[in-house]
């Protein structure tokens, strides 16, 4: 109540709340009498699942080599030239691996994504390198990383959709809330 004063919020004026599920939010909520007003928030309901997912263990085994493998190119700045050289060669944007952030698993995706677009100019780099030919990932772990990709695009979307901070996005998920829910 204390927070909501300092905002100048009256409670009796909340007609939706979105948090995470953190118990003591869950439980602020129940004692402001808003569980009726409350909508768990989408995006991060959807960040569980997909970190659920990355659990498996053959994606699982495939970010761990594919962190490796981004890396190494980041720690190198030969193999990061080499690599944009070969991107140049093969008329791509030159672009480097993006780095994954555990909390965030888009960013995950990111490099997913970044390195399936550029499998060639990597595999053409590592060869380059003899003592780092067992980054690259295998047959099996390059599937798991592209069935990983076509299951978390549109959640990407979606997750986008529903991250606004300047504009409401309850709206947007209430009527199926309320769908599910009866």
């Amino acid at each position: 109540m204390s927070i909501l004063n300092d905002w100048g919020i009256d409670v009796q004026n909340i007609m939706s709340i979105t948090t995470d599920n953190g118990s003591n939010i869950l439980k602020s909520i129940e004692e402001l009498n808003l569980e009726n007003a409350h909508i768990s928030c989408f995006a991060h309901n959807i960040n569980i699942g997909v970190n659920h997912s990355l659990d498996i263990p053959v994606l699982k085994r495939a970010i761990a080599q594919l962190k490796k493998l981004q890396n190494a190119f980041a720690m190198s700045w030969k193999m990061k030239r080499d690599h944009h050289k070969a991107q140049e060669l093969l008329q791509m944007e030159v672009k480097t691996l993006p780095s994954a952030c555990p909390t965030r698993w888009w960013s995950t995706l990111k490099l997913v994504k970044r390195f399936l677009e550029n499998q060639l100019p990597i595999c053409k780099t590592l060869l380059e390198y003899s003592n780092k030919k067992h980054l690259m990932l295998e047959e099996n772990e390059i599937s798991a990383l592209e069935d990983f990709t076509r299951a978390t695009e549109l959640l990407e979307d979606i997750t986008s959709s529903l991250s606004g901070e300047q504009y409401t996005t309850a709206s947007a998920v209430l009527p199926l809330y309320m769908k599910i829910k009866k």
